[in-house]
């Protein structure tokens, strides 16, 4: 388990602990801006009624390189 700066572009949304053998977060430590959280992360946290974490989760296994990307065979490259 490690600590991860989830991030959009510059901006802080959240400290979290990130399991990479399990490529799953197991928690949110801290807030910092979520309003710069993916929308469904964001209104995760607006409605009590849903799980951030689980939103966090199920938008980090959709996210991806589109493959009518430019140059997508560069950045796939390892």
């Amino acid at each position: 388990m490690a600590k991860y700066l989830l991030k959009n572009k510059d901006t802080v949304i959240a400290i979290v602990n990130f399991v990479p053998e399990a490529n799953a977060f197991i928690s949110i430590d801290e807030w910092i801006n979520p309003n710069f959280a993916p929308i469904t992360i964001k209104n995760s946290i607006d409605k009590k009624y849903l799980n951030p974490l689980k939103e966090l989760n199920n938008w980090y296994q959709n996210r991806g390189i589109p493959q009518y990307r430019d140059e997508l065979n560069d950045l796939l490259v390892v």
